[in-house]
C-alpha cells in the first residue's frame, strides 16, 4: 500500500502514480491532496489511485480505509 501525496516538489503525486502503474506497481494507492474539488478527486482516479482523501484527513477515515485493503489482501 502506496500514501501518496499529490502536491509535492519536482514530481508531483499524480505523476509519480502514473509512473507506478506503468512500472507494473499493483498496491493500493491512497493519494493524499488537499483539494476538496471533484475534479481533483477523479483526477487522482484516472492516473491509478484506488481511493483519495482530502488533508487534514480525519484518522478515523485514513484508518478504516487502509484496513479496507488489509481486509481484502492476501497476506
Amino acid at each position: 500500500m502506496i500514501l501518496m501525496d499529490i502536491q509535492m516538489p519536482e514530481m508531483d503525486g499524480s505523476t509519480a502514480t502514473c509512473e507506478l502503474r506503468k512500472k507494473g506497481v499493483q498496491a493500493p494507492i491512497i493519494a493524499l491532496t488537499g483539494c476538496e474539488q471533484e475534479e481533483e478527486q477523479q483526477k487522482c482516479h484516472e492516473v491509478g489511485c484506488n481511493e483519495s482523501l482530502t488533508k487534514p484527513y480525519d484518522d478515523l477515515k485514513l484508518i478504516n480505509c487502509i484496513a479496507r485493503y488489509i481486509k481484502n489482501s492476501k497476506l
